[in-house]
């Protein structure tokens, strides 16, 4: 006798809020530009604009870093114990606000 799949709603709207919050993220690096730019950056002349471009790059570049680090964390322990633990540094970094 074989055994029917259950659908499970709780990885799907786990995985949804995890890209939420990158894609939040993202957004609200964009936003901050403009105002560090203003801020930091007012005696910087002509390179405004390079320092702005530089905050994106490294911005991304945490995901290719990141990505490797997490990619041999996903090896090593699962998938569910990775996006616990990833989910509880998260709760565990806003509890600090």
């Amino acid at each position: 006798m074989t055994a029917t799949p259950r659908p499970s709603l709780l990885p799907f709207v786990t995985i949804t809020f995890v890209y939420f919050i990158v894609g939040f993220l993202t957004t609200v690096n964009e936003q901050l530009q403009a105002p560090l730019r203003f801020t930091f950056l007012a005696h910087a002349g002509s390179l405004k604009n390079t320092f702005t471009t530089l905050i994106s790059f490294f911005f991304f570049l945490g995901y290719l870093i990141n990505g490797t680090l997490g990619s041999r964390w996903v090896n090593r322990h699962g998938y569910k114990k990775t996006i616990i633990r990833g989910l509880g540094l998260i709760l565990a970094s806003l509890s600090t606000y």
